[in-house]
């Protein structure tokens, strides 16, 4: 868990109490109405940022209340819904940090209702179609956390079927690059997990294949490149279990390239760098798989010194 700094509180705090202020307005006007939701799911989101988990969900609760009668006011208003499955969505991903899977699956199950809806009366409509694939993409995730591959699997394929999609109508898009990516890498972990490794390969390499036609804007953005990498790296993980190793050393060189660019550009986030650190222990474990021990002891000890300078950094 990341632990905030007590100016990051007292901002966070600050804005609770502005957005109190939109909350607590006495209006029956849908417009306004749908502004007081939107202001409770901002503090239900601060909460959760705090740990305050039951003013979290109090929060929440109150704008999905509110956010459902504007709907069902003005049945009409596609931004309204829109909302609404947003509001779901984050409800549920409040409901898994408190380790209520089932509740959690059902405001997943809405929001998707809701997008399915959105979809269904506005046909090829990018935002749509992303907040459908956004929420087969986060049901997907939590079930295959909690042991339901099957269904996990079924749902990351909706998800990608939407996305590849959206990319094939949005090519410059970089967003929809990124998460397509993703849900890739998200479907073949679970492969992985299933056992079936070619498969599972196919899917990363379809990650990469998708991240390495960004456009040149979005080539130098953090998120991508880490996205980038993490494809990379779960190629590599997945060739290296199958024994094939000069592929695997190939994935993972590509990986330690994107984690060392990541570092040199944003040298204070640990993440990044305990990741680079990562990359060189990939690295070592290929070349002393592969009896190259002079090499798997220069990694080694490059990833040791990197962890080492970490810690005394970051303690």
């Amino acid at each position: 868990d990341v632990k905030l700094e007590p100016k990051k509180i007292a901002i966070l705090q600050k804005g609770i109490s502005f957005y109190k202020l939109i909350a607590d307005r006495n209006s029956s006007q849908p417009k306004a109405q749908k502004e007081m939701a939107r202001a409770l799911q901002r503090i239900g989101g601060i909460h959760n940022l705090l740990d305050q988990d039951v003013a979290a969900e109090a929060a929440l609760r109150k704008a999905l209340a509110i956010q459902t009668k504007v709907v069902s006011d003005v049945p009409d208003n596609p931004g309204y819904q829109l909302i609404l499955a947003g509001m779901h969505n984050n409800f549920a991903a409040t409901l898994i940090k408190d380790g209520r899977v089932e509740e959690a699956a059902k405001e997943f199950l809405l929001a998707i209702d809701v997008a399915l809806h959105l979809t269904g009366s506005h046909p090829n409509h990018p935002e749509y179609e992303r907040e459908l694939a956004a929420n087969y993409g986060s049901l997907g995730a939590m079930y295959r956390a909690k042991g339901r591959l099957k269904e996990a699997e079924e749902l990351f394929q909706k998800a990608i079927d939407i996305e590849v999609s959206l990319v094939n109508h949005h090519p410059s898009t970089a967003l929809y690059r990124r998460e397509l990516a993703k849900n890739y890498d998200n479907l073949g972990y679970l492969l992985r997990l299933l056992g079936q490794s070619e498969m599972a390969e196919k899917a990363h390499r379809e990650a990469i294949a998708v991240m390495q036609k960004l456009p040149i804007s979005a080539h130098l953005d953090p998120d991508y490149v880490d996205t980038h990498a993490e494809s990379y790296n779960f190629l590599g993980i997945i060739l290296a279990e199958s024994g094939k190793w000069q592929d695997a050393e190939q994935a993972f060189q590509c990986y330690l390239e994107k984690r060392r660019e990541l570092t040199t550009v944003l040298p204070n986030v640990p993440g990044y760098r305990a990741s680079f650190a990562n990359a060189y222990m990939n690295i070592a474990n290929v070349y002393a798989a592969t009896e190259r021990m002079p090499k798997a002891e220069d990694a080694y000890r490059n990833a040791v010194g990197l962890f080492e300078k970490l810690q005394a950094e970051f303690p």
